[in-house]
C-alpha cells in the first residue's frame, strides 16, 4: 500500500507499506542539470531524512518522456512497451524502480482493502 504525504513541508513524499509490515519512506526528486555545463546536480538526504531512513527516488523527466513517446509508438505498432523490454534503464534507476514497484499493491476489490485495515 502506498500513501502520499499531506504536508508540503514533510521530509518524505510517499509511505510504502508491505503486507508484512515493512515501511519505507520515500522522497521523490526530479533529476536536475546545471545551466552552465549541463552536469547532473547531486541530491542527498538531509540530516532529518538520514535519521528516519528516508530513501531518495530520483526521477529523470527527460528519460520518462522519451520512454513515454517510445511506448506510444510501440503500442501503435502492437509491439512490446519500454517496461516489457527493460528499455535502456540505468542500473541504479532500475534497482530503485524495481524495489519500489514491488511495494505497490493494487486493491482491486473492497474486501482486500478492508483486510489490511
Amino acid at each position: 500500500m502506498v500513501a502520499k504525504s499531506i504536508d508540503p513541508q514533510c521530509i518524505f513524499d510517499l509511505v510504502a507499506i508491505k503486507p508484512d509490515g515493512t515501511i519505507r519512506l520515500i522522497d521523490v526528486k526530479t533529476k536536475s542539470y546545471r545551466k552552465k555545463n549541463n552536469h547532473n546536480i547531486h541530491r542527498s538526504p538531509n540530516e532529518k531524512q538520514k535519521q528516519l531512513g528516508v530513501e531518495l527516488m530520483i526521477m529523470d523527466t527527460k528519460k520518462i518522456l522519451s520512454d513515454l513517446e517510445h511506448n506510444q509508438k510501440l503500442s501503435k505498432e502492437n509491439k512490446l512497451t519500454v517496461e516489457q523490454n527493460k528499455y535502456k534503464k540505468s542500473r541504479k534507476n532500475q534497482k530503485c524502480y524495481k524495489s519500489f514497484k514491488d511495494l505497490v499493491d493494487v486493491f482491486n476489490n473492497k474486501e482486500k482493502m478492508d483486510s489490511i485495515k
